[in-house]
Formats: C-alpha cells, structure tokens, sequence
C-alpha cells in the first residue's frame, strides 16, 4: 500500500515495482530475505494479521496517529506505533499460548 503512495499514486508503476521485488527475491533464492528480521515477522506473521487492525483502532481512539498533524508525518508515526504494539502483542501472545499449550500436551501424551 506504501509503494502505491510513494510511487505517485500510479498503479502501474506500483506494480512495475512489486513485480521487479518478487522477481529479484525469487532470483536470488531467498538470500536477500533470509535474516533475523524476515525469521521474526514470519513466526508471528498469523498473530500480526489477526491483531493488527484492532491495535491500529486502538492507536486511532488514543489519538496517537494526529499527534503530528496530516501529511508523511501522520502516516509514518501511525505506521511505526501499530507495528511495534502489533509486534509486541504478537510475541506476547504467542508465548501465552505456548505456556498454556505446554501442560495441556503433556497431559495427552500421559495418555
């Protein structure tokens, strides 16, 4: 969604730009993806989609996201504060679920 904002609001060259980042991702197999950042986003990639249009309401009910008025600063401040507090829930709730799922696993394999 960024990429067609920053491109000028054309779709095409959006697109142009999208399809030219899977194909070098795709070329490269994986190399420029496969780091710490990618391995992180891609363990709590479920927890992050499920949560993240609420934790972004809750940053617009706070009135977080017009601190810095309209424009690129909005956005980015708005961008930034739904990412971290998405990511920490992800990582908060994911640990939860671990902690819960330890006992319950131990108890049917008991069986």
């Amino acid at each position: 969604m960024a990429i067609y904002y920053i491109m000028g609001g054309y779709a095409m060259n959006s697109l142009l730009v999208s399809v030219t980042l899977l194909i070098c991702a795709i070329v490269t197999r994986g190399r420029i993806l496969e780091n710490r950042v990618t391995r992180f986003f891609s363990s709590i990639s479920m927890e992050f989609y499920l949560a993240h249009m609420a934790l972004f309401r809750l940053v617009e009910r706070l009135g977080l996201n017009t601190v810095l008025g309209n424009g690129w600063g909005q956005y980015l401040l708005t961008v930034v504060l739904v990412l971290a507090a998405t990511a920490l829930f992800a990582v908060v709730v994911k640990r939860v679920i671990l902690v819960i799922e330890k006992p319950i696993m131990a108890c049917q394999l008991q069986r």
